[in-house]
């Protein structure tokens, strides 16, 4: 769950930064609780629909590959959102990946 804190705690400095504001359309407060929130609705429904099919599919390995890429494309989206929309959905990809990351690579299971 490192880069799950990591992901949301580096997001606070993002969400107040002028630039950021500015290509969101300046987000209300609630608009900006979405955008942290909704990235744990990602991770949730890769815990519970997506990680174990695809583990037991690719093996532990490659699931977490999979993962990667899947972090990969959502953070390009997120990077690049010009749009609240496309925040909010390049953040939900953004917690698929990290549910199938953080479910197959045996350090993160205490």
């Amino acid at each position: 769950m490192g880069y799950s804190r990591y992901n949301v705690g580096i997001l606070s400095s993002v969400l107040v930064h002028p630039g950021f504001r500015r290509a969101m359309g300046y987000p209300t407060a609630s608009e900006k609780g979405v955008i942290t929130a909704i990235y744990y609705l990602g991770t949730w429904v890769s815990y519970i629909f997506i990680s174990h099919p695809v583990s037991d599919r690719l093996g532990r390995r490659y699931a977490a590959l999979t993962g990667i890429v899947v972090v990969a494309i959502a953070i390009a989206l997120e990077s690049g959102a010009r749009a609240y929309a496309m925040m909010i959905v390049g953040r939900i990809i953004s917690g698929l990946g990290i549910g199938m990351v953080s479910t197959s690579v045996p350090l993160y299971q205490r």
